[in-house]
Order: C-alpha cells, then structure tokens, then sequence
C-alpha cells in the first residue's frame, strides 16, 4: 500500500535544528510534519499549557516518542524510513482522532491513549490491508451487529460479539449462538466453514445467517462508513466506542482509505437452524490426527433448515 509522503520537500537542516511544516492548517491544535539533522521523519505536536513531565509515554517498535520541555512538546521519531507508509498512517490517526479535543490537555490524553491502542496492534505484527472476503464477511458481521443486536442490546452487543475474542461462532446472546457468513451475488453457491467448532455448539440453539452481497462502485455502502455508523450510535455510552475499536484491531481492522472505495448492497439475508441432519462437519466426525478442517457447504443444501429469528425468548 503507497500513501503520499508529506515529509515531500524537507530539507535536511543543519545540527540540533528541525525543518518543519504545519500538518494541517484546519486542524486546531498545532502538529507538524518535521525533518531532523539525522534524515528521521517526524511528527510534532506543539501545545500551550500542557506538560506530561511525569508521565509514562507509550513505546512502540520503531518509533520514539519523546517530550520537549522548552519547547512544550510531543515528538513522535521514526527510526527506519521504510516504515513510511506505516508511519503516515499512524500521523494520520492520531491527528484524526484528537481533531474534537477541547483543549490542550484533551488533545495529549487523547493522542496517548490512541497511542497505546497502536502498541498492542503493533505487537501483533501491525496492521495490514484485510482481503476481499475478509472485508465482506466483516460487513455482514457489522450489518447484523448494527440491525439485530444494538437496537436490542444497545453497549451490551459489544459483549455478544464473541469472534474478535476468539470464539468459534461471531455472537451469543443468552441461549442463541450466531455464526455470519457473507456470500457475493454471482459467484460460486458455497459458503466456506473454517472449522469443526464453527457449526457446532453443545447446548444453545445455533443460527447460521447468509447475507447475500451485491458489490459497487457507487450507491452501496462502504465497510468504513458502516463502521463509523456503528461508533457514532455507541458514542452514547461511556469506553463503548474504545471497546469497539479495540475488536476491530484485533480482527486485523484499522481505519483506511481502501475501506471506503469499495460498497455492497445487502441484496437478502437468509437464516438457517443448524440442528439434526444439518450438512455440517462437527468435532466428534474427525479421525484422531486431523488437526485442521475446512470445507465448502452447497447453499442449496441449506434450505431445508430455513427459518426466521425470532428474539421473543431471548
């Protein structure tokens, strides 16, 4: 992935001085784009009243971050500059997400705390483009989460989305286990299933749902806008928009402009039990030795187990 460098027309300045430009001119807190004698891109975030002298500032791999007393502020180093791309899109984020900081202070918890959520994703390896189904099937994750759990749960759907944790199906509510799938209008009739435990639960009523997704150019909409529906119906709550974010990044997510090109219209969804002769490949169907299943399931199979979500006993 190439993104503009808007290091572009720094010039290397001489010992213990910067070249600098301003970052954005609309944004109401003073970040630059900086240059120091050693060649090493930076990003500067120069403030007014507030001082993190005491504090303990995030570390991140490749990165040094550092407070300036005489000149009040925060510097954000990189080390190498083949992380370029990466270290842009960092920039980019961090300048993002304290644009609505109402002061000083504000704007430093803000970056820090962002700067935190990037440590863990960086101590995962750091974040990468998803495929192509990656992102439908978390499109229909979200849709579902957006329709069926929030207006229903409101910050407790965060709790019912079990897959960013780790767990073999997406959602759990009470007795109900959901498992979503995503399948693109015109390609082959199969859904893909990832593992024995992925259609198989010991004592709650497991739901397969099917959104059948139609791509564009224009007229759809985005995973990225999607996404930003979601945070801003969970502002409401207090930590509940940081508790999403943090399941998106563990899914491999962060905020780019990839995610917004590419649209899809929900052209139907169907739901199926999947209990008795349901085509399915289950724990207990596995010879000892096999450590790894994944199979394909005929979505004509499927309809036989067709049925309708019904929340009354939820």
């Amino acid at each position: 992935m190439k993104t503009e460098n808007p290091w572009g027309g720094l010039s290397r300045p001489g010992v213990g001085e910067l070249s600098a430009k301003r970052a954005d001119a609309a944004h109401p807190f003073d970040f630059f784009h900086a240059l120091n004698h050693d060649g090493q891109l930076m990003l500067i975030l120069r403030l007014k009243s507030a001082s993190i002298e005491h504090r303990k500032l995030p570390r991140l791999k490749g990165l040094k971050v550092q407070w300036t007393s005489n000149s009040s502020s925060l510097q954000l180093i990189l080390a190498e500059s083949r992380d370029v791309d990466l270290f842009t899109l960092i920039c980019k984020d961090l300048m993002r997400t304290t644009f609505s900081a109402g002061s000083d202070i504000d704007c430093l918890e803000s970056l820090c705390t962002r700067l935190l959520k990037w440590q863990r994703l960086l101590s995962k390896g750091g974040p990468r483009l998803l495929s192509e189904q990656e992102i439908r099937g978390l499109f229909a994750e979200l849709i579902f989460f957006q329709e069926e759990l929030l207006p229903r749960l409101g910050p407790d759907a965060l709790g019912a989305w079990k897959g960013p944790s780790g767990f073999p199906q997406d959602f759990t509510v009470d007795d109900k286990v959901f498992e979503i799938k995503s399948h693109l209008v015109g390609s082959p009739q199969t859904i893909r299933i990832s593992s024995t435990a992925q259609l198989w639960v010991e004592s709650a009523d497991l739901f397969l749902c099917v959104y059948h997704l139609a791509e564009h150019l224009t007229g759809g909409r985005s995973l990225a806008s999607l996404i930003n529906n979601i945070a801003t119906a969970l502002s409401s709550w207090s930590s509940a928009v940081e508790e999403f974010e943090e399941k998106l990044a563990s899914l491999g997510y962060l905020e780019m402009p990839e995610y917004h090109s590419r649209e899809f219209s929900i052209i139907q969804r169907d739901t199926f039990i999947v209990s008795g002769g349901f085509p399915r490949i289950t724990p207990f169907d596995v010879r000892s030795g096999i450590s790894e299943v994944n199979y394909g399931i005929q979505l004509a199979a499927l309809y036989p187990f067709q049925t309708t979500l019904d929340w009354s006993d939820a």
